[in-house]
């Protein structure tokens, strides 16, 4: 209980600190490639510190898709986020608004989160441009790389400005510079969690709520990851004991995954990458199969899944790296070891070189 009071204290805090309503937002016709008609644009500026009227301003880019309706109903659908933190909604969500169902009969607001666009944006170079293609298969949380980028960070900005409950407020604010009172919201993984404070924070100002692949904030990504995967794993290696032929191939599939991974862990393997490019060529060390994520496109692999855990050797294991190349995955985008998973078809694996 004292610790429900104490956030709710904060909530009144952030919410009695913050009253930017007074400004009008401004929109001019603009363009988006990939979308043949105009949108409206305007920049929203924030203060850093709320509390502060002289604290710096933080531009936040705003976009307004328009519905497909002559007379668009008054309550807008905003994109509030696909995930993150850290995604740049005015890049990675117009195209997704553009086409989807919910421009039928409303508008579609999209917002940049502070620290995520223009002067404001919180970047580190979390990976060497030129190194070698093995960095990408190493943890996905490098905490020295993570360390280093927040304290460098900390010199330009006061990372205590930057939190989810503030970007509610920022929101709460954009919406009452256009004028809207009522408006239903989408989000997908972190952009939940932003709903879910939303309708604490300001309940009255929701008519209805998308939350897809809901992330309450007592998630604490990673740490399901490594069980989920041995759901996904177990489930995979069951659905082969229920087909007759996958059974008959493979009858001790388990086992020998077991045995991979007891090889691995007594002694490491190298294994030559192959990058986009020959500076992108590396070597990676082979300890353990971190994280496999199965989704519903397995069944399409599962096969192949099973065959290199039977038929183990090194080169194998490329196998994987392989499909997430095939996927659109690139050595040069730091996500793309886990692409795979991620995009829409059935598996990653992450590969460590640690032991």
């Amino acid at each position: 209980m004292h610790g429900d009071r104490v956030f709710r204290a904060a909530l009144l805090l952030i919410a009695m600190a913050g009253a930017s309503h007074a400004q009008r937002l401004r929109l001019s016709p603009c363009r988006v490639p990939g979308i043949d008609t105009e949108l409206r644009c305007g920049t929203f500026e924030a203060r850093e510190n709320r509390r502060d009227s002289n604290s710096r301003l933080i531009p936040l880019e705003v976009l307004i898709v328009p519905s497909r309706a002559a007379h668009p109903r008054s309550d807008p659908v905003v994109m509030v986020s696909p995930g993150g933190p850290g995604t740049t909604n005015s890049e990675a969500l117009p195209i997704r608004a553009w086409y989807s169902w919910m421009r039928d009969d409303r508008d579609i607001v999209i917002v940049d989160l502070r620290g995520t666009s223009g002067s404001s944006r919180l970047d580190c170079a979390m990976v060497d441009a030129n190194g070698s293609a093995a960095q990408y298969l190493g943890p996905l949380f490098p905490r020295d790389r993570i360390a280093r980028c927040r304290d460098s960070l900390a010199r330009i900005d006061d990372l205590r400005f930057y939190t989810t409950p503030i970007i509610v407020q920022d929101f709460d604010d954009v919406l009452h510079a256009l004028g809207y009172t009522k408006v239903n919201l989408w989000g997908a993984s972190w952009g939940t969690r932003v709903e879910y404070l939303w309708l604490r924070m300001h309940p009255g100002t929701v008519r209805s709520a998308i939350l897809a692949g809901s992330a309450p904030v007592n998630f604490l990504n990673p740490l399901p990851h490594a069980r989920n995967a041995q759901i996904a794993i177990d489930g995979l290696f069951a659905e082969c004991r229920r087909e007759p032929t996958c059974h008959s191939s493979f009858p001790n599939i388990a086992a020998e995954l077991n045995s991979v991974l007891a090889r691995l862990d007594r002694r490491a393997a190298t294994v030559h990458v192959r990058g986009s490019s020959p500076e992108h060529t590396g070597a990676t060390l082979l300890t353990w199969l971190e994280e496999v994520n199965r989704h519903r496109t397995a069944r399409t692999l599962y096969g192949e899944i099973i065959a290199v855990v039977a038929e183990w050797t090194p080169n194998d294991l490329l196998r994987f790296y392989a499909l997430n190349l095939d996927d659109g995955g690139s050595p040069d985008d730091p996500f793309f070891s886990w692409q795979v998973g991620y995009k829409q078809p059935s598996i990653s694996i992450m590969l460590s070189n640690e032991r």
